[in-house]
């Protein structure tokens, strides 16, 4: 049990600590599950109160909302990808509450969710920063999700263990908050930047992180193991058929 899951931030299916702080897949909703007695309800990681059935009835309304609006945008913007990326849009924005929400709140979220991914989308195109998957889908939507579930279920009980009555760790002491969420995005966002950084720092002096032009001419396996490629590279076609022009 984290600080900040003890302090209020809100979490189920880790998308602060593995879409906002890359890390890799979240586990599988079953895994989130505890379930302390024979017969009981589940309860969720976070200590929430839920169950089986909830999760997977969020699981498949979160998909099917972030689809009807990826649907739309790809129809009327002429964008296929976001057929695609709106179903996956949409889980990710109701991923964090797939235990506390109600089927249709969930819904209504990610019907909001790949609007949120192509505005950040566009936003970055404009900054002429060539992303359009990672950042809308997952710094964009991903926090859009934590803060709607700090704006729907504001005061939902969590935190804590099962049994222990008392404490700054008593069962289920604490509530889901708005500003929590807000923090607990921030620090998530905040320690990835800071973690690319350093990686970035450390790659940049050892491995190197680019090519020059000119060696991505050539192509790197001529340049490291001096192996003849079995087909014309572009730049040289390219070459060829501009001066035969």
């Amino acid at each position: 049990m984290g600080p900040l899951t003890n302090r209020g931030f809100h979490d189920f299916f880790g998308v602060g600590f593995v879409y906002l702080l890359p890390a890799g897949m979240p586990m599988v909703i079953v895994a989130c599950l505890f379930f302390f007695d024979p017969g009981a309800y589940a309860v969720s990681v976070t200590m929430a109160d839920t169950s089986v059935a909830i999760a997977f009835n969020n699981y498949g309304a979160a998909w099917a909302g972030g689809a009807i609006t990826g649907a739309i945008i790809a129809y009327r913007k002429g964008r296929l990808d976001y057929f695609t990326m709106g179903p996956m849009a949409g889980y990710v924005s109701g991923a964090s509450g797939l235990d506390v929400y109600l089927p249709w709140q969930v819904f209504l979220v990610a019907l909001g969710a790949p609007f949120v991914a192509y505005a950040v989308y566009e936003f970055m195109h404009k900054l002429k920063i060539d992303e359009h998957k990672l950042i809308p889908l997952f710094i964009g939507v991903g926090t859009y999700g934590l803060l709607m579930v700090g704006l729907l279920e504001a005061g939902t009980p969590r935190g804590g263990w099962l049994g222990i009555e008392e404490g700054p760790y008593a069962f289920q002491h604490g509530e889901i908050s708005l500003l929590m969420q807000f923090v607990g995005a921030v620090v998530c966002i905040g320690t990835g930047v800071v973690t690319a950084f350093i990686l970035a720092f450390i790659f940049k002096y050892t491995t190197g992180l680019k090519v020059s032009e000119e060696d991505q001419a050539t192509g790197l396996d001529k340049l490291y193991w001096d192996i003849e490629p079995d087909v014309e590279p572009c730049a040289e076609a390219a070459s060829s058929e501009a001066e035969s022009t």
